[in-house]
């Protein structure tokens, strides 16, 4: 048998090292991986083969599930024997504790990347994030269990347990890492309508995002509850199963075995915890109290990671390069003409033939780098109005400080609570009407004390705008387009506001419902700016306009 260092005894090329085997391997696997699979299309059908027509796409289709799987099988055997015949002979004979911490270091790094790539929605931070997570949870677990006296090896940093150990708790923590940033990042892109109308009906960042966090921590945490659940009954784990084939007592065996599993327990919930708690602070402006997502982006499918290098692996966690930042579309600027209003009032008046004081003076709203100063008092209903695309919803977002550029308070949640968006469009809430407004009372910038009960003010506004009270209890997926914006604007009424803001709130009512919806809030006095299509609404209903404008 020939060295795999020495020449060939036949005058040949040496033969290559197991490293560079395994690389070669590797880079083959990945770029099969990558490459179209050259199916055929099957005939057309005949006549009366529907059935057996309709299931053949099943057997023809890219199937890059498929692929992954078995790519992901061959890498394990390879890993397996050349971790386990070459890497692991080394690493469990070595003398040097540096070797043994840099190895689980490693290991920690590439954990992170594989985890990195089973998210769909990044950021730039995220690797960066799970790396933290994860080396963070294996360094607080490992390191109380050998003060605590938990694992006493000898020496304290002996290769044969902290190895071991490190790569059972990695493999489990890999799980939960990536269905805690996947459970985050996708709730945040693709609910971020629902959260977003939490937030305007006066809810703080954490309450707004309540829902979101206990169904991260539920998702991450099942497959751990579950393995503790069925284990020493359903299921046998793998290190009690190889002490009991090599002879251990089963006492023995079930407590080493109770041992790992506590210590992946504490390590899973650790680094799911940590890992949601840092993708919520960078997408979540904590102290104005809104989300900014612009680099929260979907990643493409041909750019899931392979397995990397330990220097790309190093450089990536260093600049936190995980996803390219959200491209800025370049907009056209835009001036704002006050056509004035139809009271007459001075300049720097406080009052008008409306009555009532300024609720809202001097408000610096910026759009596109135009500064305008904006006052609302009471009775006031103005129109926001331009063409489609000038940016309307936008400086109503701005104006709730949904987005930056707008309104820059020092307690947003109040403000949110004075100022009430009604968004347009309808978010995917869950539950019933009653459910969310009592959700909604809940938050603490709402628990003020009223003269009228909400829940029956909510009521009468629905009677008066032709809703059944009855449907206050009905599911919203079960309500038409029509009943759930009244519904909706009805809860922001309620609620008592100083100002309302309303995008397009009256868009799915037909012109009788309208005019009601209209009469009650004039009756209510509450100053309005609204964004509406329709001129004749705004000629009816509006005492003064805001006209929007291209400055080309």
């Amino acid at each position: 048998m020939n060295c795999p260092e020495e020449p060939c005894s036949d005058g040949g090329s040496p033969s290559p090292s197991p490293g560079q085997a395994f690389r070669r391997l590797n880079g083959r696997l990945n770029k099969w991986r990558r490459e179209p699979v050259p199916f055929a299309l099957p005939p057309p059908p005949r006549a009366g083969t529907r059935a057996r027509a309709s299931a053949a796409p099943c057997g023809v289709c890219y199937t890059a599930l498929a692929r992954s799987l078995l790519v992901a099988c061959v890498r394990c055997v390879a890993q397996l024997y050349l971790a386990g015949g070459i890497l692991l002979t080394y690493l469990l004979s070595t003398r040097h504790p540096g070797v043994v911490w840099s190895w689980i270091f490693f290991t920690g790094l590439f954990a992170a990347t594989e985890a990195t790539a089973r998210v769909e929605y990044v950021y730039p931070k995220l690797f960066r994030h799970m790396a933290t997570s994860i080396l963070m949870a294996l360094s607080l677990v490992l390191s109380s269990s050998l003060f605590l006296g938990v694992l006493t090896p000898e020496p304290y940093w002996s290769p044969r347990t902290w190895i071991p150990v490190s790569g059972m708790i990695l493999g489990n923590s890999v799980t939960a890492c990536a269905l805690a940033a996947a459970k985050v990042t996708d709730a945040l892109a693709t609910e971020r309508q629902t959260l977003e109308l939490r937030l305007v009906r006066g809810a703080n960042w954490k309450e707004a995002l309540r829902s979101v966090l206990r169904t991260t921590l539920s998702t991450s945490l099942t497959p751990i509850i579950n393995a503790l659940s069925v284990t020493g009954i359903v299921h046998i784990p793998g290190m009690m199963t190889g002490q009991l084939l090599s002879g251990q007592s089963p006492f023995t065996a079930a407590a080493y075995q109770v041992l790992i599993f506590f210590l992946i327990a504490a390590s899973t919930t650790t680094t799911v915890q940590v890992v949601s708690q840092l993708a919520v602070r960078t997408l979540v402006d904590q102290k104005q109290h809104r989300l900014q997502l612009d680099d929260l982006r979907a990643r493409p499918r041909e750019e899931q990671p392979p397995c990397r290098g330990l220097r790309k692996v190093m450089r990536e966690m260093l600049r936190g390069v995980s996803a390219k930042p959200a491209q800025v579309r370049a907009m056209r600027p835009v001036k704002i003409l006050d056509d004035h209003d139809d009271h007459g009032d001075s300049e720097g008046s406080t009052e008008t033939k409306t009555g009532g004081e300024a609720l809202v003076k001097q408000l610096q709203v910026t759009l596109d780098g135009h500064v305008s100063p904006l006052t609302l008092h009471r009775g006031d209903r103005v129109a926001l109005l331009g063409p489609s695309g000038i940016g309307k919803s936008r400086m109503l977002r701005r104006i709730a400080g949904l987005e930056p550029g707008g309104v820059e308070v020092e307690d947003a949640v109040e403000w949110r609570r004075q100022v009430s968006l009604v968004p347009q469009g309808q978010a995917n809430l869950e539950g019933t009407p009653r459910d969310f407004l009592k959700e909604v009372l809940s938050y603490g910038s709402q628990s003020l004390t009223r003269d009228e009960e909400p829940e029956k003010l909510l009521e009468e506004l629905a009677r008066e705008w032709d809703v059944d009270p009855s449907l206050l209890s009905q599911p919203w997926n079960t309500l038409s387009g029509g009943q759930a914006q009244r519904i909706s604007l009805a809860i922001a009424v309620c609620l008592k506001p100083e100002v309302l803001l309303l995008d397009e709130s009256t868009s799915a009512l037909d012109e009788a419902t309208t005019l009601k919806v209209e009469k009650s809030l004039r009756a209510r006095g509450t100053p309005i700016l609204m964004v509406s299509h329709s001129s004749s609404q705004v000629d009816r209903f509006c005492n003064r306009r805001i006209q929007l404008a291209w400055n080309d």
